[in-house]
């Protein structure tokens, strides 16, 4: 007997702005920030982003050494299809003046964990 599954899983990955300089955002930050605006980036060379449908679910895992850097912090559905993003100097996904991404995902029901997960070694 074989299931097909209607919805896909996906780990969104968020980076240090710079590994070395702290006066820009730790991945941590910049997540945060993107999950709360309930929107986050893809670039067109995103690996399985022509998979990314609506109801799928992702988890979002922070990278680095800084705060909160190797571990999972939260998950959420995706709204829609990745888009166009949007390039308006009020966009709510333009974090710190920083350029957005070439696509976009809309996000709902984004849930912090309560106790991250690190990464295990």
């Amino acid at each position: 007997m074989y299931f097909k599954m209607t919805q896909s899983f996906f780990i969104l990955i968020c980076n240090d702005r710079h590994r070395y300089l702290l006066s820009e955002p730790s991945a941590f930050y910049l997540a945060k920030e993107r999950l709360k605006a309930r929107t986050w980036g893809l670039n067109s060379t995103t690996p399985n982003r022509q998979k990314i449908k609506k109801g799928d679910q992702v988890v979002i895992f922070c990278t680095g050494k800084r705060m909160w850097g190797r571990h999972f912090i939260g998950h959420a559905h995706i709204e829609e299809a990745p888009i166009i993003a949007r390039r308006t100097n009020n966009n709510t996904y333009f974090i710190n003046n920083y350029e957005t991404s070439e696509y976009e995902i809309r996000l709902s029901n984004v849930i912090f964990f309560k106790r991250f997960v690190p990464l295990l070694k």
